[in-house]
């Protein structure tokens, strides 16, 4: 993808792909522990998504893209220690998120994702790092992540 890309401006399918790559890549390094890596790879997977649903509005798998890459920087800066990067990055997929919804109401894709940014967004705000709670740890904080759902 990294080949044909620059060689196809036009033919967005190979810049969407490799976007898509390094995202992965990037996700996968957030494991492996190499947080240098990961980031330059999901920024860069974020640029080129960000650079494609502005360009192609109507097309909403871009926007959705973009927001599940702004999702990755935060989980990228929860495992980093770094919570209001972390808030700053799921307060950028949620209006990502939410901007596809008002556009196209009716995908469930994209209201699924908004909760999840919502989700990740509460998490933070509330001391939370495991991505999977014991829903009888704390009930307040259970009961804010609902009422802001």
């Amino acid at each position: 993808f990294r080949r044909l890309s620059p060689r196809s401006p036009q033919a967005i399918d190979p810049q969407h792909l490799l976007a898509l790559a390094r995202g992965n890549l990037g996700t996968q390094l957030i494991s492996a522990g190499d947080f240098v890596r990961s980031g330059a790879e999901l920024a860069a997977a974020r640029d080129e998504l960000s650079k494609l649903a502005e360009a192609y509005r109507a097309i909403p798998v871009y926007a959705l893209d973009l927001g599940r890459q702004q999702m990755a920087l935060g989980a990228l800066a929860v495992q980093s220690r770094a919570p209001a990067a972390a808030l700053a990055r799921f307060e950028e997929a949620r209006a990502t998120f939410a901007g596809v919804l008002k556009a196209h109401p009716e995908s469930a894709e994209a209201k699924q994702t908004l909760a999840a940014a919502l989700d990740n967004l509460a998490y933070v705000r509330y001391g939370r790092t495991k991505w999977t709670p014991d829903p009888t740890d704390d009930v307040r904080a259970l009961a804010a992540i609902r009422a802001e759902r």
